[in-house]
């Protein structure tokens, strides 16, 4: 594995799910820039453990996406074939068991069968029943909920911007292992970053409470060299005021470039938000260029898609 004293590595991580958005695409373009900032390289990590929802066209509009921003990982696969032979998360399976059951040892976790439903009923500040209920964790369709100590956290950005999360308002919301018997985002998260050495995560600032969930996780667990990671939380790309999500059917890259648009419009865009320029800007080095000390300051102002288009 890498050594974090000496290589700095950020990561880009998509997930299979869907056609990326125009969310990620700012999202891969602050993680590159930060990159060029820190002499760090990029791992291309594909969250693929929800199978469900996997199919091979999002797979191949990921390595599509990436080279219509013009943005080359430094680790990871270059094609669908490599990373299904070599990268995959289901390879590494065993690598987050290890997690998995070191929090099944240590009563970090409990057995619950509460419905997504059921669970939405239950009062904040409080754990289901099913805690108390002291369910087995080998009883078939439970979910491994978090059973431990929800303090504050405050996330700090490597700039110095700071970010207070209350982590605790409804204990046990948290789930480690799924009904389906494959371990959760979380784990995975954790574990890939360790794994890889990242030392740099750059994410959109709705994932400051899976920031500090992991955080803190890492510090259960005695992963402590997570806490080293600096982080950039940037602002999110929106639509009519709502957050861009494959879920909700957002604008996809994959439509935007049918429809005429370019990889100078995007970068031009981002500029003319962050106040860079009235000019054409055609290349991601010359976004960084622009951005000088700036950054990563500039990237939390949230992007409308109005404004892209």
């Amino acid at each position: 594995m890498a050594d974090q004293s000496t290589l700095a590595r950020t990561r880009i991580a998509p997930t299979p799910s869907g056609y990326l958005h125009l969310g990620n695409a700012f999202s891969f373009v602050v993680t590159a820039i930060d990159a060029l900032r820190n002499d760090a390289e990029i791992l291309l990590r594909i969250d693929d453990l929800d199978r469900e929802r996997f199919r091979d066209e999002y797979l191949d509009d990921i390595f599509q996406v990436l080279d219509f921003l013009g943005i080359e990982p430094t680790i990871g696969p270059s094609g669908p074939e490599e990373f299904h032979h070599s990268f995959s998360q289901h390879l590494r399976i065993d690598r987050y068991m290890t997690l998995v059951n070191e929090l099944r040892n240590s009563g970090l976790v409990y057995a619950c069968e509460c419905s997504r439903k059921d669970f939405a009923q239950v009062a904040p500040h409080q754990y289901c029943a099913c805690k108390r209920a002291n369910l087995s964790f080998d009883k078939l369709g439970v979910v491994w909920r978090w059973a431990g100590e929800l303090p504050q956290y405050t996330c700090c950005d490597h700039d110095g911007h700071c970010h207070a999360v209350m982590l605790g308002e409804k204990p046990g919301r948290t789930v480690l292992f799924q009904r389906n018997q494959q371990p959760a985002y979380q784990i995975a998260s954790l574990s890939d970053d360790l794994d890889f050495g990242i030392t740099r995560i750059a994410r959109g600032v709705d994932l400051i409470e899976s920031t500090a969930f992991q955080l803190h996780l890492a510090r259960c667990l005695n992963r402590n060299v997570f806490e080293s990671v600096q982080f950039i939380h940037h602002g999110l790309v929106t639509l009519e005021n709502v957050k861009l999500s494959k879920s909700e059917g957002a604008t996809s890259v994959r439509w935007a470039r049918e429809q005429g648009f370019s990889r100078a419009g995007f970068y031009t865009a981002i500029a003319h938000n962050w106040g860079l320029t009235k000019k054409k800007v055609v290349q991601l080095s010359e976004l960084n260029d622009l951005v000088g000390e700036a950054f990563p300051a500039c990237s939390r102002a949230p992007l409308t898609a109005q404004r892209i288009f």
